[in-house]
């Protein structure tokens, strides 16, 4: 299972003023900062080994964290004046994943890209490079599970809003790329 983190976004002024501490990195406790509090926090959901329901139970875990605010959708430098410029490569992180994870499991049976809120988008986002990079090796492609991270057009997302996620983000230069619709 490739993993990606959720948390909050950041693509204009208001969001990432809003989203402030997401652009401050994981602190001195990354690990309970991306699974809370206690030894219990890296086994709920799809990371409980003890579940007999899940169906991920004995798998492998990569798990990526989301600390650019970009919904792992961004590969720049972004500006929202008057803030600091804030490193947006949450797709560029990705890119540099998967350098080691399809080495490390090119023989696995199956692979899962699965992520929840900003990590759903990243998912989406992301998967074409994912399965491109899987099916070079001779694997077919990923399972994607997009938990919370939908892809909204419109009424639900304005021109407007994605006009300012466009722009944010640079998605024309990574998901644009391949997507341009």
């Amino acid at each position: 299972v490739v993993y990606l983190f959720g948390g909050g976004v950041c693509y204009d002024l208001a969001t990432c003023t809003i989203d402030q501490p997401l652009l401050q990195g994981l602190g001195d406790e990354p690990l309970e900062f991306l699974f809370g509090p206690g030894e219990a926090g890296g086994s709920k959901g799809i990371f409980d080994r003890d579940d007999a329901t899940n169906p991920f139970r004995r798998s492998n875990f990569v798990v990526l964290p989301h600390c650019t605010g970009d919904g792992h959708a961004a590969n720049r430098v972004s500006t929202y004046p008057p803030l600091a410029p804030v490193q947006q490569v949450g797709y560029a992180n990705v890119t540099a994943a998967l350098r080691r994870i399809v080495p490390t499991f090119r023989d696995a049976s199956q692979v899962t890209f699965a992520g929840f809120s900003a990590g759903g988008i990243g998912v989406s986002v992301n998967y074409h490079q994912l399965a491109s990079a899987f099916e070079s090796v001779g694997q077919p492609p990923p399972v994607l599970i997009n938990d919370a991270g939908p892809t909204l057009r419109e009424p639900y997302l304005s021109r407007g809003a994605q006009e300012k996620l466009i722009a944010g983000w640079g998605l024309d230069e990574t998901l644009g790329s391949w997507c341009p619709e």
